[in-house]
């Protein structure tokens, strides 16, 4: 009985945890009213180029990408992952989005959105270099696993700093790590790719790295 209710609430956490979506007309309407402050920022400050952007012209031709769900992975509940265990438990949903800027569909910069109380608003601007690795990395993992961008979200490990890349076909999470110059690992289940984090995290001294 104990391990049926075991069995029961790791569907449930699945289920609410890696599969549901932020409402979509919320949420592009929050982007579009932070894409239009982003650009007034940027034209104030005149700091396009640290924003991502090759010129202030590009400004006008900026739009938002498919954005990606955010969830972050604590050190302590990595440190008691075993194998076997389902790895969807793990993940923290926090309530972000984290949209690409696009200029002639590449990426420029970003913008991240932040749900608080069920309004949307976007927190923090830029991070050029970092939205064009998790792009070329997304579009990679996509093409390699025959599933559109929007099914992919994105996983941080900040203990470790790490980031993946993770969506669910047929009720199994997979994953792929992300490297510095937009590659990625192969895609494997994220049970396998936790259960070889594991011994990172544990020997981690739980100080800011």
């Amino acid at each position: 009985m104990r391990s049926m209710l075991a069995a029961i609430f790791a569907v449930l956490l699945l289920t609410a945890t890696a599969i549901a979506q932020p409402p979509p007309g919320q949420l592009e309407r929050g982007a579009s009213e932070s894409l239009v402050a982003f650009k007034a920022l940027v034209t104030a400050k005149q700091n396009y180029k640290e924003m991502g952007f090759e010129s202030i012209a590009e400004l006008d031709r900026m739009s938002p990408g498919i954005p990606m769900q955010v969830f972050m992975v604590p050190l302590d509940r990595l440190q008691g992952y075993q194998g076997g265990m389902a790895p969807e438990p793990l993940l923290v949903d926090t309530k972000h989005a984290l949209y690409p800027i696009l200029v002639d569909a590449q990426a420029r910069s970003s913008i991240m959105m932040s749900e608080v109380q069920g309004n949307w608003k976007a927190v923090s601007f830029g991070s050029p270099r970092m939205i064009r690795m998790l792009s070329a990395a997304r579009a990679s993992v996509a093409s390699g696993a025959g599933i559109p961008l929007s099914s992919v979200f994105l996983i941080e490990v900040p203990a470790l700093n790490l980031y993946l890349l993770g969506y669910q076909v047929a009720g199994i999470t997979r994953a792929a790590g992300v490297k510095e110059d937009g590659s990625t690992t192969p895609i494997r289940p994220l049970s396998a790719v936790f259960a070889d984090l594991v011994p990172y995290a544990k020997a981690h001294d739980g100080l800011p790295r």
